[in-house]
């Protein structure tokens, strides 16, 4: 495989030279929206490779054309990184999870109605975000930080803690003990790398002494923690 650097810059003349090798022809060969290639990007020996999407048409027609113009699986494309320079790109990938939301308040109730425990959801979402790279003089390999935003569906399941506080009084005068509950709702999170913050809101379907429990059929907000643990991108 060749190796090749789409703009080199002369540091004798100041000025950049730029080596166009190849038309591609984009109707053919990628996927477009607004003037924009989908690739994936991995940093290899402090470059940035680039790996685009093809999206091949039938050309049998036109088959040596084709073998003609088919630049990337030819050659490797990348940029070469310089040091403490940011190098930005915009993406987007499906993502999984595990959220944690210590902190769930049942709406159309008082303040003091706050649950906090280990209530643990699965997400699952679209994020859309930036990914950087940079390169420092006094570290051998190349950094790679990734923020972005996402919206989610959550499931889980719930422990509900049955007390005065929470509960109409039953025939028998009293509803005590813990009581498991479905989990249902959807979330805006923040993401830094691998770690995530999440404010959803969500619904908790009890599985038995649903009548009796005063937040039966009430949305919550809740403030969530987790980490991916499961990528796409």
């Amino acid at each position: 495989m060749g190796e090749v650097i789409s703009l080199e810059k002369d540091t004798i003349k100041k000025k950049s030279i730029e080596k166009k090798f190849i038309d591609l022809k984009d109707k053919e060969f990628f996927l477009q929206f607004k003037g924009q290639i989908f690739a994936n990007l991995k940093i290899v020996n402090n470059k940035i490779m680039i790996y685009p999407w093809i999206f091949k048409e039938d050309l049998d027609k036109d088959k040596v054309e084709r073998d003609k113009n088919d630049f990337f699986s030819e050659y490797d494309v990348y940029i070469k990184m310089k040091d403490r320079v940011n190098y930005s790109f915009p993406y987007s990938s499906i993502q999984m999870g595990a959220i944690t939301f210590p902190i769930k308040w049942y709406m159309d109730s008082k303040l003091g109605n706050v649950e906090s425990g280990l209530n643990a959801m699965i997400n699952v979402g679209y994020k859309f975000g930036k990914s950087r790279f940079v390169k420092f003089p006094y570290e051998e390999k190349a950094r790679e930080y990734k923020s972005s935003f996402s919206v989610n569906g959550l499931f889980g399941i719930s422990k509900i803690e049955l007390d005065e506080k929470n509960t109409s009084l039953s025939k028998n005068g009293k509803v005590e003990g813990s009581i498991a509950a479905i989990s249902l709702g959807s979330s805006l999170g923040y993401h830094y790398n691998d770690f995530t913050l999440m404010i959803a809101l969500g619904f908790d379907l009890p599985t038995s002494n649903r009548n009796n429990w005063n937040f039966n059929g009430i949305p919550w907000l809740g403030l969530g923690f987790g980490y991916n643990f499961l990528k796409f991108n």
